[in-house]
């Protein structure tokens, strides 16, 4: 493994500047080495290329490279050619023996073999065959390289006539491995890109052997002495050096690193065409007019360059084979890579555009056909799963997933293609383009059965509902949003039918909603700005003709709009939140005010309560809190709950609910049940539930005034109401008490508190003292 640029940065800071020092003492050592004569300068030239060899061993040992075998082999190199060197100078009387000087240079060859075999250990093996490309350039470099050598060396060489087939052959060897050398040089180049200053250093020595190899081969192509000149010797110094202080730098692990980056830089092309292309072209322009000047002429002057010429075709042929490969392969690549991508854009359209649980289009999908359809006639269904969330809740997250699976199921087997989205939750919609109002109203009566049918759903048979608003779109343009509101408008009018409905849009619901938005607004502001008021109507006692309690009703008269009724803006303000903090304000409000009335007349105050604040987890410390702040007992107050909020939350798997109660009956507060008998009406619930009143609806008191219904069924069920309070020990108060035959028959029937017009009604709070005040009523014998 090559080191990381950490341990690089890292390794300076512990042998700063030793690279630096032995480079300058070596080139002034061969410097000095240079002018010497005799065995001076040979033995200070064999001292500088020693240092090298100590150099590179030092460093390898220092820096630990990954090539480490590519470095010793290259110093084992140096190592050989310095006892050729020492040869050469110990033995001068053998210089002028063939055989001699024929073994000197083997040692010489060692050099340039290890050296080349280095230089390619130097890039590891590529299992990609990323390099094969440097490779070839290597080659065709040096066989361009090898023309113009055969040109000013090798051909001179031949003809020279002065050394013997031994050593002119030895000379020809000296060139090829140089050559061998060059290619394998490039080879590092091309594989590893720019180099670093370590790998620079390497290079630059390689280089400067390579001038001092091809400065002593042309001396001797020219017939100058043996002897190599001292432009020579101070190259070989220089590389000895060079390749020493390359060793030392902190960063030679990094050299031969290769670099996938490395691609077809300017610097390359320049080097290919010059050697590869210009240099043959040279070479073999030379050859061509030194035949016509040159009488003696030899098989090889021509054999040798049209080799050569050849090689270096065949080796171009085959570089453009690998280049075309390549950019076949990278089309190849790219074309995948482009198809990747588009699979990856469906993908994310898909994800983008689609419900993850159903497969089934979202809003996001449904926007989009809706900007298409609007304009044209069409047909949108809103749905909502009426009692989904009970489900989801009792059964857990699983099997609601599985029921809205089944349900996109059932949905799509009833809708045209591709018509079904999932807004989110238990909410749907179909569009269908091109539908009218009847087939969109058929198309809702199919959804509801289809809905309707039972379910199998975790071992259970499971039924459901949806509410369907419709809207028929006419041709006219509006805005996908203004689509959406509208079927909004029409679904929330179908779950406030009764659920299991279907509502067409009109414009008289966008007008309604419109209302609605209005009165939240004025609600709100009359909440901030104190603009509520609190009015209360007594509960008279038939037996004593007392006042025993007061009911606190909500009242809203808006500045120059004059009163609005309860049954408006109660459902605006529980359909918005806004029930809580008005909840709260009623309350302590109807405290405050009735804390007198209690004090003076023991009358209770009786507060109503919404479902969403008795869902609320500090509910009973809210009302305990407000007894404490107005100095009332809980005998004091009275909470009235409808009959169909307390059947659903405190008979539901939630006991809080029912510990709440039960907490707030400990304190001495009673929990009544208001409009008993408009909604579940079932009187098995009455034992289960923590109630101490029940509230008996007007719809059953309202016909005992008229002697025809005097035995009717309702008189009836009012009679079982009775007895059923009486056997619970549940108090009863009937509602709506409006004349005094309503009275009567009440009173016969034993129904002992009563409340309505016949007695008061709902009076302001400082009336509310002078009622009391008054004197009271006549109680019949």
């Amino acid at each position: 493994m090559y080191s990381t640029p950490a341990l690089h940065a890292a390794a300076p800071a512990r042998r700063p500047g030793a690279w630096t020092g032995y480079l300058l003492l070596g080139l002034v050592g061969a410097a000095l080495a240079v002018p010497a004569d005799g065995a001076t300068g040979r033995l200070l030239f064999t001292l500088v290329q020693l240092t090298g060899v100590v150099a590179v061993l030092v460093g390898v040992r220092r820096h630990r490279p990954a090539a480490a075998t590519a470095w010793r082999l290259m110093a084992l190199g140096c190592v050989l050619a310095v006892a050729a060197d020492a040869a050469w100078t110990l033995a001068p009387r053998l210089r002028a023996d063939e055989p001699f000087v024929t073994v000197v240079a083997l040692f010489y060859l060692s050099k340039q073999v290890l050296l080349s075999v280095g230089l390619v250990r130097l890039v590891p093996r590529d299992p990609d065959r990323r390099w094969s490309d440097a490779t070839l350039d290597g080659i065709i470099i040096a066989t361009g390289s090898a023309v113009a050598l055969w040109t000013f060396v090798g051909r001179p060489l031949v003809h020279s006539g002065r050394f013997g087939h031994l050593t002119t052959a030895t000379a020809l060897a000296y060139a090829v491995i140089d050559l061998l050398v060059l290619a394998t040089l490039t080879r590092l180049l091309f594989a590893t890109g720019r180099p670093t200053r370590a790998a620079g250093l390497f290079v630059a020595g390689v280089v400067a052997l390579l001038a001092g190899d091809g400065g002593y081969c042309v001396t001797l192509a020219g017939g100058h002495p043996t002897d190599p000149a001292r432009g020579s010797l101070l190259c070989w110094m220089g590389a000895a050096v060079l390749i020493g202080a390359a060793a030392l730098h902190p960063a030679v692990p990094a050299i031969g690193r290769p670099n996938p980056a490395s691609g077809t830089s300017t610097a390359r092309v320049v080097t290919f065409v010059v050697l590869a292309v210009v240099d043959p072209v040279i070479g073999a322009a030379v050859e061509l007019l030194s035949h016509r000047n040159v009488g003696a002429h030899a098989w090889a002057d021509d054999l040798v360059p049209a080799l050569l010429l050849m090689a270096l075709s065949v080796l171009l042929v085959l570089r453009l084979g690998l280049l075309l490969r390549t950019v076949n392969s990278r089309a190849e690549a790219l074309a995948g890579a482009l198809r990747v991508q588009e699979e990856l854009q469906e993908q994310l359209t898909q994800r983008a555009l689609h419900d993850p649980l159903t497969g089934l289009g979202n809003r996001a999908l449904l926007a989009e056909r809706l900007a298409t359809a609007t304009g044209s006639v069409f047909a949108l269904l809103m749905l909502d799963l009426d009692g989904f969330k009970d489900i989801n809740d009792t059964l857990g997250h699983p099997a609601g997933d599985e029921l809205l699976v089944e349900v996109a199921r059932r949905l799509r087997s009833v809708a045209p293609d591709g018509a079904v989205v999932r807004l989110g939750g238990d909410e749907f919609a179909i569009l269908v383009p091109g539908a009218d109002r009847a087939t969109a109203t058929n198309l809702a009566e199919a959804v509801l059965a289809a809905v309707r049918a039972p379910y199998l759903v975790a071992g259970r048979q499971l039924y459901l509902t949806t509410s369907i608003g419709v809207l028929a779109g006419d041709g006219r343009r509006r805005a996908a949003g203004d689509a959406l509101r509208d079927g909004d408008l029409a679904l929330y009018a179908a779950k406030s039918a009764g659920k299991n409905q279907i509502v067409v849009f009109d414009a008289a619901l966008r007008r309604a909603r419109s209302e609605r938005a209005r009165l939240a607004t004025g609600l709100r502001r009359a909440l901030a700005d104190n603009g509520l008021s609190m009015h209360y109507q007594p509960i008279v006692d038939l037996v004593t003709g007392r006042v025993r309690a007061v009911e606190a009703l909500l009242r809203w008269s808006p500045a120059g709009l004059g009163p609005v009724s309860p049954s408006e803006f109660v459902p605006v303000a529980e359909e918005t939140g806004l029930i809580v903090p008005i909840g709260g304000w009623a309350l302590d409000r109807a405290l405050r005010q009735g804390r007198g009335w209690y004090e003076r007349h023991q009358v209770a105050i009786s507060v109503n309560v919404s479902a969403l604040q008795l869902s609320a987890p500090d509910f009973a410390d809210r009302v305990l809190e407000a007894l404490a702040s107005n100095d009332i007992p809980g005998e004091g107050l009275m909470l009235e709950l409808t009959e169909s909020v307390l059947i659903t939350q405190a008979t539901g798997d939630d006991p809080s609910v029912n510990q709440c109660l039960n907490r707030l009956r400990e304190h001495g507060i009673r929990i009544a049940v208001d409009d008993f008998g408009t909604g579940y009406s079932s009187l098995s619930y009455l034992w289960q539930l923590p109630v101490d009143v029940l509230k008996i609806d007007r719809m059953f008191t309202g016909y005992l005034s008229a002697p025809e219904h005097s035995d009717s069924r309702r008189t009836a069920f009012l009679r079982a109401i009775l007895d059923v309070g009486r056997s619970l020990n549940l108090q009863t108060v009937a509602e709506g008490v409006e004349t005094p035959a309503e009275e009567r028959r009440l009173r016969e029937m034993g129904c002992r508190y009563v409340q309505g017009y016949l007695f008061s009604p709902p009076l302001p709070a400082l009336a509310v003292g002078e009622y009391l005040n008054r004197p009271l009523r006549a109680v019949p014998v």
